[in-house]
Protein backbone atom coordinates (compact mmCIF):
# COMPACT_ATOMS: atom_id res chain seq x y z
CA UNK A 1 0.00 0.00 0.00
CA UNK A 2 0.89 3.36 -0.93
CA UNK A 3 1.58 5.84 1.35
CA UNK A 4 1.18 8.69 -0.82
CA UNK A 5 -2.32 6.78 -1.98
CA UNK A 6 -3.72 6.75 1.77
CA UNK A 7 -4.71 10.33 1.76
CA UNK A 8 -6.02 10.02 -1.86
CA UNK A 9 -8.31 7.17 -0.69
CA UNK A 10 -9.67 8.89 1.74
CA UNK A 11 -10.50 11.86 -0.33
CA UNK A 12 -12.12 9.80 -3.03
CA UNK A 13 -14.10 7.43 -0.13
CA UNK A 14 -15.63 10.83 1.64
CA UNK A 15 -16.33 12.46 -1.76
CA UNK A 16 -19.68 10.35 -2.16
CA UNK A 17 -21.20 12.18 0.59
CA UNK A 18 -20.52 15.05 -0.68
CA UNK A 19 -23.27 15.36 -3.28
CA UNK A 20 -26.94 14.44 -2.31
CA UNK A 21 -28.59 13.35 -6.18
CA UNK A 22 -31.81 13.53 -7.29
CA UNK A 23 -32.54 11.80 -10.70
CA UNK A 24 -35.48 12.09 -12.60
CA UNK A 25 -36.52 10.95 -17.01
CA UNK A 26 -37.55 13.34 -18.86
CA UNK A 27 -41.47 14.03 -19.91
CA UNK A 28 -41.76 12.84 -23.77
CA UNK A 29 -44.91 14.93 -24.29
CA UNK A 30 -44.96 18.68 -24.35
CA UNK A 31 -49.01 18.70 -23.35
CA UNK A 32 -47.73 17.78 -20.07
CA UNK A 33 -46.46 21.06 -19.49
CA UNK A 34 -49.21 22.53 -17.63
CA UNK A 35 -48.02 20.20 -14.75
CA UNK A 36 -44.79 21.44 -14.63
CA UNK A 37 -43.96 24.02 -11.39
CA UNK A 38 -43.22 27.19 -11.88
CA UNK A 39 -39.52 27.07 -11.91
CA UNK A 40 -40.15 24.61 -15.02
CA UNK A 41 -39.26 20.51 -13.41
CA UNK A 42 -41.65 18.51 -14.66
CA UNK A 43 -43.27 16.54 -12.44
CA UNK A 44 -41.04 13.79 -12.00
CA UNK A 45 -38.14 15.95 -10.96
CA UNK A 46 -40.83 16.89 -8.50
CA UNK A 47 -41.30 13.74 -6.99
CA UNK A 48 -38.41 12.93 -6.70
CA UNK A 49 -37.74 15.61 -4.76
CA UNK A 50 -40.21 15.13 -2.55
CA UNK A 51 -39.77 11.27 -1.60
CA UNK A 52 -36.10 12.05 -1.38
CA UNK A 53 -37.20 13.69 2.34
CA UNK A 54 -37.96 10.17 3.18
CA UNK A 55 -34.55 8.81 2.07
CA UNK A 56 -31.76 11.26 3.22
CA UNK A 57 -31.87 14.19 0.33
CA UNK A 58 -30.93 11.35 -2.39
CA UNK A 59 -33.63 9.71 -5.10
CA UNK A 60 -33.55 8.44 -8.56
CA UNK A 61 -36.79 7.44 -10.34
CA UNK A 62 -35.91 5.60 -13.72
CA UNK A 63 -37.38 6.19 -17.19
CA UNK A 64 -40.41 3.86 -17.45
CA UNK A 65 -39.82 0.89 -20.30
CA UNK A 66 -42.99 0.77 -23.03
CA UNK A 67 -45.90 -0.27 -21.37
CA UNK A 68 -44.46 -0.23 -17.48
CA UNK A 69 -46.30 1.81 -15.07
CA UNK A 70 -44.77 2.80 -11.34
CA UNK A 71 -46.43 -0.08 -9.17
CA UNK A 72 -45.48 1.70 -6.30
CA UNK A 73 -43.51 0.60 -2.92
CA UNK A 74 -42.45 -2.83 -2.14
CA UNK A 75 -40.62 -4.57 0.65
CA UNK A 76 -38.85 -1.75 3.12
CA UNK A 77 -40.98 1.21 1.71
CA UNK A 78 -44.17 -0.77 2.08
CA UNK A 79 -43.45 1.82 5.60
CA UNK A 80 -42.08 4.85 3.89
CA UNK A 81 -44.56 7.63 4.01
CA UNK A 82 -43.73 9.55 1.35
CA UNK A 83 -44.27 6.71 -0.95
CA UNK A 84 -47.56 5.70 1.02
CA UNK A 85 -49.41 9.20 0.78
CA UNK A 86 -51.32 10.52 -2.18
CA UNK A 87 -48.70 13.56 -2.98
CA UNK A 88 -46.13 10.46 -3.98
CA UNK A 89 -49.03 8.77 -5.62
CA UNK A 90 -50.56 11.87 -7.22
CA UNK A 91 -46.83 12.71 -8.70
CA UNK A 92 -45.59 9.55 -9.89
CA UNK A 93 -48.99 9.04 -12.00
CA UNK A 94 -48.17 12.22 -13.93
CA UNK A 95 -44.39 11.01 -13.84
CA UNK A 96 -45.90 8.35 -15.99
CA UNK A 97 -48.66 9.88 -18.06
CA UNK A 98 -46.11 12.45 -19.30
CA UNK A 99 -43.66 10.01 -20.47
CA UNK A 100 -46.36 8.71 -22.64
CA UNK A 101 -47.42 5.58 -20.27
CA UNK A 102 -50.00 5.18 -17.85
CA UNK A 103 -50.92 4.71 -14.09
CA UNK A 104 -52.39 2.55 -11.77
CA UNK A 105 -55.07 3.25 -8.79
CA UNK A 106 -54.52 4.28 -5.84
CA UNK A 107 -56.03 1.20 -4.16
CA UNK A 108 -53.35 -0.61 -6.33
CA UNK A 109 -50.29 1.11 -5.50
CA UNK A 110 -50.86 1.32 -2.24
CA UNK A 111 -51.62 -2.42 -1.88
CA UNK A 112 -48.46 -3.09 -0.17
CA UNK A 113 -47.97 0.28 2.56
CA UNK A 114 -48.38 -0.52 6.18
CA UNK A 115 -49.76 2.84 6.29
CA UNK A 116 -51.03 5.27 4.45
CA UNK A 117 -51.22 9.16 5.13
CA UNK A 118 -54.53 10.65 5.27
CA UNK A 119 -55.32 12.43 1.58
CA UNK A 120 -53.20 15.79 0.67
CA UNK A 121 -50.84 15.38 3.59
CA UNK A 122 -46.94 14.78 3.59
CA UNK A 123 -45.10 13.64 6.53
CA UNK A 124 -41.97 15.84 5.87
CA UNK A 125 -41.83 19.80 5.15
CA UNK A 126 -41.48 20.57 1.10
CA UNK A 127 -37.79 20.46 0.26
CA UNK A 128 -35.39 23.11 -0.49
CA UNK A 129 -35.03 23.23 -4.53
CA UNK A 130 -38.82 22.69 -5.59
CA UNK A 131 -41.95 23.47 -5.79
CA UNK A 132 -45.20 21.63 -5.01
CA UNK A 133 -48.14 22.54 -7.51
CA UNK A 134 -51.57 22.46 -6.54
CA UNK A 135 -52.55 19.37 -8.41
CA UNK A 136 -50.26 17.46 -6.66
CA UNK A 137 -52.51 18.14 -3.39
CA UNK A 138 -55.71 17.02 -4.34
CA UNK A 139 -57.67 13.79 -2.87
CA UNK A 140 -57.58 10.80 -4.83
CA UNK A 141 -59.20 8.32 -3.00
CA UNK A 142 -62.74 9.15 -3.28
CA UNK A 143 -61.70 8.23 -7.43
CA UNK A 144 -59.52 5.75 -6.43
CA UNK A 145 -57.05 7.11 -8.72
CA UNK A 146 -55.37 10.04 -9.66
CA UNK A 147 -57.69 12.04 -12.73
CA UNK A 148 -56.00 13.48 -15.67
CA UNK A 149 -58.92 15.95 -16.42
CA UNK A 150 -59.32 16.99 -12.75
CA UNK A 151 -55.63 17.88 -12.27
CA UNK A 152 -55.50 19.72 -15.50
CA UNK A 153 -58.78 21.83 -14.62
CA UNK A 154 -56.86 22.46 -10.92
CA UNK A 155 -53.82 23.78 -12.40
CA UNK A 156 -50.74 24.30 -10.52
CA UNK A 157 -50.78 27.64 -8.57
CA UNK A 158 -51.14 28.50 -6.32
CA UNK A 159 -48.52 26.45 -5.41
CA UNK A 160 -46.70 25.27 -2.22
CA UNK A 161 -42.82 26.19 -1.67
CA UNK A 162 -39.69 24.80 0.34
CA UNK A 163 -41.34 24.71 4.01
CA UNK A 164 -44.88 24.21 3.42
CA UNK A 165 -46.16 21.00 6.21
CA UNK A 166 -48.92 19.25 4.71
CA UNK A 167 -50.67 18.38 7.84
CA UNK A 168 -53.90 17.53 9.39
CA UNK A 169 -54.30 20.94 10.85
CA UNK A 170 -54.10 21.75 6.82
CA UNK A 171 -51.42 23.83 4.86
CA UNK A 172 -49.08 26.29 7.37
CA UNK A 173 -46.01 28.54 6.12
CA UNK A 174 -45.80 30.16 3.07
CA UNK A 175 -46.46 29.85 -0.50
CA UNK A 176 -43.46 29.31 -3.15
CA UNK A 177 -41.92 32.21 -3.92
CA UNK A 178 -40.38 33.41 -7.66
CA UNK A 179 -37.07 31.81 -7.07
CA UNK A 180 -36.89 28.68 -4.90
CA UNK A 181 -33.17 27.98 -3.50
CA UNK A 182 -32.35 24.99 -3.53
CA UNK A 183 -29.89 22.90 -1.22
CA UNK A 184 -25.89 23.48 -1.98
CA UNK A 185 -25.38 19.56 -2.19
CA UNK A 186 -27.98 19.01 -4.39
CA UNK A 187 -27.29 18.06 -7.87
CA UNK A 188 -30.14 17.03 -10.22
CA UNK A 189 -30.37 15.22 -13.05
CA UNK A 190 -32.60 14.09 -15.92
CA UNK A 191 -32.62 10.36 -16.02
CA UNK A 192 -33.29 9.52 -19.48
CA UNK A 193 -32.25 5.34 -19.80
CA UNK A 194 -35.02 2.53 -18.79
CA UNK A 195 -34.30 1.34 -15.43
CA UNK A 196 -36.57 0.03 -13.52
CA UNK A 197 -40.63 0.31 -13.04
CA UNK A 198 -40.28 1.05 -9.28
CA UNK A 199 -38.78 4.18 -7.91
CA UNK A 200 -36.02 3.24 -5.70
CA UNK A 201 -33.49 5.25 -3.74
CA UNK A 202 -30.06 6.18 -4.74
CA UNK A 203 -27.07 3.94 -3.06
CA UNK A 204 -25.55 7.18 -2.14
CA UNK A 205 -24.70 6.96 1.79
CA UNK A 206 -26.02 10.40 2.87
CA UNK A 207 -25.88 11.28 7.04
CA UNK A 208 -27.47 13.96 9.46
CA UNK A 209 -26.91 17.49 8.77
CA UNK A 210 -24.45 17.31 11.64
CA UNK A 211 -22.54 14.26 10.54
CA UNK A 212 -20.35 15.06 7.29
CA UNK A 213 -17.75 17.17 9.50
CA UNK A 214 -17.38 14.36 12.06
CA UNK A 215 -16.83 11.99 8.75
CA UNK A 216 -14.19 14.59 7.07
CA UNK A 217 -12.69 14.78 10.23
CA UNK A 218 -12.21 10.82 10.93
CA UNK A 219 -11.02 10.64 8.19
CA UNK A 220 -8.19 13.00 8.35
CA UNK A 221 -7.37 11.50 11.52
CA UNK A 222 -7.77 7.89 10.43
CA UNK A 223 -5.58 9.11 7.08
CA UNK A 224 -2.75 10.54 9.42
CA UNK A 225 -2.72 7.51 11.92
CA UNK A 226 -2.56 5.04 8.74
CA UNK A 227 0.61 7.44 7.63
CA UNK A 228 2.11 6.81 11.05
CA UNK A 229 1.59 2.99 11.26
CA UNK A 230 3.17 2.88 7.83
CA UNK A 231 5.96 4.79 8.24
CA UNK A 232 6.66 3.10 11.84
CA UNK A 233 6.72 -0.41 10.34
CA UNK A 234 8.82 0.63 7.37
CA UNK A 235 12.18 1.51 10.15
CA UNK A 236 11.05 -1.18 12.51
CA UNK A 237 11.59 -4.08 9.58
CA UNK A 238 14.65 -2.01 8.27
CA UNK A 239 16.17 -2.01 12.14
CA UNK A 240 15.23 -5.97 12.13
CA UNK A 241 16.94 -6.57 8.59
CA UNK A 242 20.01 -4.37 9.85
CA UNK A 243 20.25 -6.92 12.80
CA UNK A 244 19.74 -10.15 11.68
CA UNK A 245 22.52 -8.92 8.30
CA UNK A 246 24.89 -8.48 11.35
CA UNK A 247 24.12 -11.22 12.96
CA UNK A 248 24.58 -13.93 9.85
CA UNK A 249 27.68 -11.75 9.07
CA UNK A 250 28.98 -13.42 12.43
CA UNK A 251 27.59 -16.83 12.37
CA UNK A 252 27.83 -18.91 8.94
CA UNK A 253 25.83 -21.10 9.74
CA UNK A 254 22.71 -18.99 11.38
CA UNK A 255 19.55 -20.46 12.33
CA UNK A 256 17.88 -17.96 9.80
CA UNK A 257 15.25 -16.63 12.73
CA UNK A 258 13.16 -14.76 10.11
CA UNK A 259 10.62 -11.95 12.58
CA UNK A 260 8.15 -10.29 9.93
CA UNK A 261 6.70 -7.34 11.40
CA UNK A 262 2.60 -8.27 11.00
CA UNK A 263 0.45 -4.79 10.84
CA UNK A 264 -3.42 -4.38 10.03
CA UNK A 265 -3.86 -1.25 7.62
CA UNK A 266 -7.25 0.26 9.32
CA UNK A 267 -9.57 -0.35 7.18
CA UNK A 268 -12.29 2.03 6.00
CA UNK A 269 -15.61 0.55 7.46
CA UNK A 270 -18.62 0.57 5.57
CA UNK A 271 -21.63 3.36 6.16
CA UNK A 272 -24.97 1.86 5.90
CA UNK A 273 -27.47 4.06 3.81
CA UNK A 274 -30.16 5.82 5.61
CA UNK A 275 -33.40 4.48 5.06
Amino acid sequence: MSLFATPLAFLVFFSGFAVAQISAPNCTSSTWEWSYNSIGQNPCIVAAYMLSTCKGGSYAIGALPTGSVYTGPSGTDGANLCMCSTVGYSLLSACGGCQGETWITWSEYSFNCTKTLPASQFPNPIPAGTCAPKWALLDVTNENGWDFNKSYATGGTPELGPGTILGSSGTSSTSASSTIPGPASASVSDSSTPNTATPKATPIPIGGHGSKAGLITGGIVGGIAAISLLVAAFFYRRRRRSRASFAARSAPESAGDSAFFAYNTPMLSQIPSRA
